[in-house]
């Protein structure tokens, strides 16, 4: 017999790890093929039917998508190495030499790779025009087509080629470590922890806790970005440590318990085997899901309270701003507009105001109002001494101790004529108009006497109108929202523009309405709920190809354990009992994790919300992570049986 003959017999035995390991790839390639679908259609992305910024959020699924591949492509040419070392080693000792095996690892990979870039894009060619219809129809876009281009095949190409590479040349690296013996015991061989003490899962069980506990009581701080980070790093290592010793953990407290512990000893040591050789697997598993859930949960409830975000983000359907000559549009071209869509003004408000600048030295940007224009709305009645302002802060549902926390300082008006100083004389929460436009968020109201001095001022300020509307049907607004934009955009370009040094004046000027934040929610809430849901099922059906990939490189070792078990007397059933419970904790340790992790952080991030917001956050979370686990449990069983079959087949023989 011949070396051929002997890898082709191999591989003929071994057919079940090519397919799982060729599948792992060209599942991966199909899924970037089609997200290039949607990243490179610029029609998509120039469209008006969608609003600004939607198609940003595919960053965040894109960048998810990205780390775990390289984790899974990894982990999985990492797995399926590992399953060869004992044949590499039987090809060694029959006589082949290291450069022999380099050259079958090579040639052998390069097949994969070309073979899983085929079918990854056949399959993405296939299933990506039904990807792309159905993002259209959520997004409720018409006239834009599906395209495909040069950049969409190398794309997925390239991302895949590197890594692949990268894994491959690690590998390579590797063979020049490669013994005999070594490799013909690979399968033997127990992963063990460097540091292993159960005090350790303790450890790493409090990191957790703490953790989301400083994050809870501190994520109303304004430098919370810095400590999401940290605490989420500081999570994911506690997570870790947890589960490498939990193993080592139960087999202490177990031992606390001689009945109990000599009973399962068996359950106890295998699942401690289990749980070093698995580790990485359960810490992935842990954080996608949680990642998943919370992700999946957190746009479900986007689309879920669209409508009332919408109502209560903006008391008006329509808002914008005139400064000086920008965004100026008569009353006759808005009622024609309003009338060539079939509509009726319900209401229409102006609010006069002065935009303070400051100077080149001390840039600054206030908007000034005097108490009986704020007053108008009817929501209000404010009097304001003078020399003094009054703070207006168009944020509610915050609590008194932040109110008691805000800093509040002397507001100086620097002109030709010197330093106009006014102070403080109160504080007020409370959403008078729309807070879309966050420019305007923040009001300084004053006395009528000091409004007009400073309106007097030729320097450092600008004059402007605030216009608010209400129709009859604000859902119906949306064409009466693009064409005013349209009509706006037209005269600011054909007006001089503004020097406003602390503010962009594109974002004070931009049009805010209910119809906008209401589809920006719609739209941003399905696109990302269906792309992170299928990003859910990706990870899922990757992380039950891993796996079955690793149950897979297991299968030899249990077949000889049960085979030994079997000789000295335990039964067909007790052997099915014994794996359904070493299965249990590697398929469901981890989900449960993510789970409680997601939870931890939904609660966290929903705090500022009403209790409605938080009733449909927890509403949400509680749905997706009930029909993850059904599929898990799925899923389970039909692992089990298979399993099982397996190793029985073995026991009959």
């Amino acid at each position: 017999m011949t070396f051929k003959d002997v890898a082709i017999k191999n591989f003929k035995g071994n057919i079940k790890k090519y397919i799982t390991y060729y599948l792992c790839n060209s599942f991966i390639v199909a899924t970037f093929f089609m997200y290039s679908v949607l990243i490179f259609n610029e029609k998509l992305s120039t469209t008006s039917q969608i609003e600004k910024g939607v198609l940003q959020a595919l960053m965040i699924p894109s960048v998810a998508l990205g780390v775990f591949s390289l984790f899974f492509i990894s982990y999985s040419h990492a797995t399926f190495i590992k399953c060869r070392k004992k044949e590499f080693g039987v090809f060694i000792h029959l006589g082949m030499t290291t450069v022999d095996i380099r050259k079958i690892i090579i040639y052998e990979n390069i097949i994969v790779a070309l073979g899983s870039i085929f079918l990854g894009l056949l399959v993405g060619v296939v299933f990506s025009r039904l990807f792309f219809i159905v993002i259209i129809k959520l997004l409720e876009v018409k006239g834009i087509s599906y395209i495909i281009g040069l950049k969409n095949f190398i794309f997925p190409t390239v991302v895949f080629s590197g890594i692949y590479l990268a894994n491959l040349l690690t590998t390579i690296i590797a063979t020049y470590r490669f013994e005999v013996i070594k490799l013909l015991k690979a399968d033997r061989k127990i992963q063990g922890n460097k540091f292993s003490n159960p005090i350790f899962a303790l450890i790493g069980l409090l990191i957790v806790i703490g953790s989301i506990i400083i994050l809870y009581r501190e994520f109303n701080n304004p430098e919370v970005g810095m400590l999401l980070l940290g605490t989420t790093i500081l999570i994911s290592i506690g997570v870790y440590i947890f589960i490498s010793q939990l193993g080592s953990f139960l087999i202490k407290y177990s031992k606390r318990n001689p009945r109990v512990y000599f009973n399962k000893l068996l359950f106890i040591t295998s699942l401690n085997s289990k749980f070093k050789q698995a580790k990485i697997i359960i810490f992935i598993i842990s954080i996608l899901v949680a990642v998943i859930i919370f992700y999946t949960g957190f746009m479900f409830s986007l689309c879920i309270t669209a409508e009332k975000d919408a109502l209560n983000t903006n008391a008006y359907d329509v808002f914008y701003a005139e400064i000086k000559d920008k965004n100026v549009l008569s009353d006759r071209k808005i009622e024609e507009i309003v009338i060539r869509n079939k509509e009726e003004i319900k209401m229409h408000e102006t609010l006069e105001f002065v935009y303070y600048y400051g100077t080149d030295e001390q840039p600054n940007g206030e908007i000034i109002m005097t108490d009986k224009e704020i007053n108008k709305l009817g929501k209000t009645d404010l009097k304001v001494s003078k020399g003094n302002y009054l703070l207006l802060k168009q944020l509610e549902g915050i609590s008194e101790a932040e109110k008691r926390d805000f800093k509040s300082f002397n507001m100086r008006l620097i002109f030709n004529s010197g330093t106009y100083e006014l102070y403080n004389q109160e504080n007020i929460f409370k959403q008078i108009f729309n807070s879309g436009n966050y420019s305007y968020s923040e009001i300084k109201v004053v006395n009528e006497s000091d409004y007009n001095f400073i309106k007097e001022q030729k320097e450092g300020c600008e004059l402007g109108k605030i216009q608010l509307y209400n129709f009859n049907n604000w859902k119906a607004t949306k064409p009466i929202v693009d064409q005013l934009k349209g009509e706006l955009d037209i005269i600011n370009k054909n007006t001089k523009e503004l020097y406003l040094p602390f503010n962009s004046y594109e974002n004070m000027l931009k049009v805010a309405s209910k119809v906008g934040n209401y589809n920006f929610n719609m739209q941003g809430g399905k696109l990302l709920l269906f792309t992170s849901g299928f990003l859910g099922i990706f990870f899922f059906i990757a992380t039950a190809i891993v796996l079955f990939l690793k149950l897979l490189s297991d299968i030899d070792s249990d077949k000889k354990r049960f085979n030994i078990m079997y000789k000295i007397g335990i039964t067909e059933e007790e052997i099915k009992k014994q794996i359904g419970s070493e299965l249990k904790p590697l398929f469901f340790i981890g989900p449960i994790i993510g789970i409680m992790l997601a939870f931890a952080y939904t609660i966290i991030f929903s705090q500022d919300g009403s209790y409605n917001i938080r009733k449909y956050y927890i509403y949400s979370n509680v749905v997706v992570s009930l029909i993850f686990l059904l599929i898990q449990v799925v899923y389970y069983f039909i692992c089990k049986k298979i399993y099982c079959d397996e190793i029985l087949e073995e026991l009959l023989i």
